[in-house]
């Protein structure tokens, strides 16, 4: 469990405006997970991704609080309910908090029913160990500023495959294209 829980808002690029409000334990990997799910889920607001996707866009994010584990339903709904006295158009289809619940045990036949689906295909399996290879990869700065900018530009296909890769950020490297070493931080 982690120490705090973020509220976030995604955005729309183009205005700024709040367009959904949701939970995260890490809102970055959020983030990659509402792209990644843009591909198959039919709510407001993976309609709303899919349609920016198409125009070259994503959405940005922010986060608007931290708070404890035990707190986060009711300021989920809270800020969800704030935003729209003050006339956000929200894409949210729940007032917040654990609404509409959804029990452990079908989440996890959800995420069975995806891996089994994913494994008895050659195509999306072949999709998917490539991905993990390269975040892998991203993860430990083997991959250079140029192959990131070619990942970032692949993120935008209409196929929506690798979308996760639209926020990467590049590494510290040298003129050279090498990595640099990684800076010590002093305690």
């Amino acid at each position: 469990m982690t120490a705090t829980v973020a509220i976030y808002a995604l955005t729309d690029p183009r205005t700024g405006a709040d367009r959904y409000i949701g939970k995260a334990n890490d809102a970055a990997r959020r983030f990659k997970g509402h792209l990644r799910d843009a591909r198959r889920r039919d709510t407001p607001v993976y309609r709303w991704i899919r349609k920016l996707g198409r125009e070259g866009l994503i959405p940005g994010m922010r986060v608007v609080a931290k708070c404890p584990p035990q707190n986060w339903q009711r300021l989920e709904a809270l800020l969800i309910e704030q935003a729209r006295r003050k006339g956000a158009v929200l894409l949210n289809v729940a007032a917040g908090g654990d609404e509409p619940f959804c029990p452990t045990q079908v989440r996890a036949a959800n995420g069975q029913r995806t891996a089994a689906a994913i494994h008895s295909d050659p195509i999306r399996k072949a999709a998917w160990t490539v991905k993990r290879n390269v975040g892998e990869a991203l993860k430990a700065g083997l991959i250079s500023n140029k192959s990131r900018a070619a990942l970032r530009q692949l993120a935008n296909a209409p196929c929506g495959l690798f979308a996760s890769f639209a926020s990467i950020p590049d590494r510290d490297e040298g003129p050279d294209g090498r990595a640099l070493p990684a800076r010590k931080v002093a305690a």
